[in-house]
């Protein structure tokens, strides 16, 4: 493996570089940022904005208790499904981190994936 595409280390491939060690900008870094967060967040289960922050904690519960669930994680290993679940607090802070990348930088890595994908013109 020459390089790893996430955010931080495997702890299986601890030798093994991030991507972003070779990122020489800060803008760039941004860029790199959005991307590998958007990969790792995956298929989010959200709610709408405005909640009531003691739904949220429920909410958050009642996914933790099913990720967790012993059946449930059969199920998944029974249809090969992977399962690596985040908690709702750290998917919460992953999002605010990208939301909180500049519009401009985010408008030139828009315009980056656009060149690289023919089927986006």
């Amino acid at each position: 493996m020459l390089v790893q595409f996430a955010r931080a280390r495997a702890p299986d491939l601890p030798g093994v570089p991030l991507v972003t060690d070779f990122v020489k900008t800060d803008e760039h870094k941004a860029m790199w940022n959005v991307i590998l967060a958007m990969a790792e967040v995956g298929r989010p289960v959200t709610a709408p904005p405005g909640i009531a922050a003691e739904l949220t904690k429920v909410l958050r519960k009642a996914f933790t208790d099913t990720v967790s669930d012993s059946a449930f994680v059969a199920e998944m290993e029974r249809g090969r499904r992977e399962l690596s679940p985040e908690d709702g607090e750290t998917m919460q802070r992953l999002l605010d981190d990208v939301s909180a990348t500049p519009p401009e930088t985010l408008t030139k890595l828009i315009g980056y994936t656009r060149r690289s994908d023919p089927g986006a013109r």
